[in-house]
């Protein structure tokens, strides 16, 4: 199933619901090598929007820094799971994801903001430009 786009976006979905400000889940996900198998995931679907979208989702949630939701048992040393992040590629894996789906403002505002935050330097990072809603 690791090709199959529905499962993956499930799987993904399903994941990020669970961290979603819950530092244990997320530390049990990340520990368990979860950050190379969502990139991985990542890549096995690159023309579909919606696994990209909760992959973005869920990389975001994982590699912000958020003092609210840590769990005493459970902390997280957000520099080493950012190089961990860097080392399984995650900056190519954004790139390719923000070239291909420019136009939506949710995955340029979350693919650029993990780019900032984890270093990446090479080139100037993206911009969206947010319309007013009416």
């Amino acid at each position: 199933f690791r090709c199959h786009a529905d499962v993956i976006n499930w799987a993904l979905w399903a994941m990020f619901i669970v961290c979603y400000e819950d530092a244990s889940n997320k530390f049990v996900l990340i520990q368990s090598h979860g950050i190379p198998k969502v990139l991985q995931a990542m890549r096995n679907c690159p023309d579909r929007l919606d696994v990209c979208r909760h992959g973005i989702a869920l990389l975001f949630d994982w590699l912000r820094e958020d003092t609210a939701t840590c769990h005493p048992t459970h902390r997280l040393d957000m520099w080493r799971i950012r190089d961990m992040a860097r080392s399984a590629g995650l900056h190519d894996v954004v790139l390719e994801i923000l070239e291909a789906y420019s136009e939506v403002p949710d995955v340029v505002m979350m693919g650029t903001e993990l780019l900032a935050g984890t270093g990446y330097q090479k080139t100037e990072l993206p911009t969206v430009q947010i319309e007013e809603l009416d």
